[in-house]
């Protein structure tokens, strides 16, 4: 595995495990890259963001798993640990109360991007605030009123819609008038501008 090789780049780290939670990996290799993404988490030596992506990807393998390091770790850590914990704790109670999605007419898999997120998208076919750019930016940016888990959907809606306008409110994260976005967000939306 690459962190065994002495990697220094947190960078470089934080890839490896995004790589390997978006790869099929045979049912004979998945335990060993559990293990290794459990390490991961479990070393203070590792930052924030490399951790946030391990459980990201151990949360592919084994999301029963991802949760219980996550329950574990989430008063220990700073809020991009907490902030992982927090998505997906809503992510599954959402995932309950809608039947995966489908009392919001929302079809996970018909997603525009071929990458999984830690949140599914608002369904703007259906319900046109959520096709409304104005709207998904105010959600987006304002932290008082909607919490990481509404924001994080308003980001992967600006992203399935795909415009211009779509993509100048995702920008929006980064402006200093917008100090209110946590780094976590910011990460996610460099992410999905790419």
């Amino acid at each position: 595995m690459g962190f065994e090789y002495e990697v220094k780049s947190e960078l470089l780290r934080h890839e490896i495990c995004y790589s390997l939670g978006q790869m099929e990996i045979s049912k004979k290799k998945k335990a060993v890259v559990q293990a290794f993404l459990e390490k991961v988490v479990s070393e203070p030596s590792h930052s924030d963001f490399v951790k946030h992506e391990a459980i990201e990807a151990l949360e592919v393998f084994n999301e029963d798993l991802a949760m219980k390091v996550l329950e574990e770790l989430k008063d220990k850590q700073s809020g991009i640990v907490y902030e992982t914990y927090y998505l997906k704790k809503k992510q599954i109670e959402w995932e309950k109360e809608t039947d995966r999605g489908k009392s919001e007419g929302i079809e996970i898999e018909e997603s525009l991007f071929d990458t999984k997120e830690p949140v599914v998208w608002y369904n703007y076919k259906a319900d046109q605030r959520y096709a409304d750019v104005g709207f998904l930016q105010e959600i987006l940016l304002d932290n008082v009123t909607y919490d990481i888990f509404e924001r994080y959907r308003a980001l992967i809606t600006l992203r399935e819609l795909n415009t211009e306008d779509s993509l100048m409110a995702i920008c929006q994260c980064f402006m200093d008038s917008h100090l209110n976005c946590s780094d976590l967000l910011k990460h996610q939306a460099a992410f999905v501008l790419r």
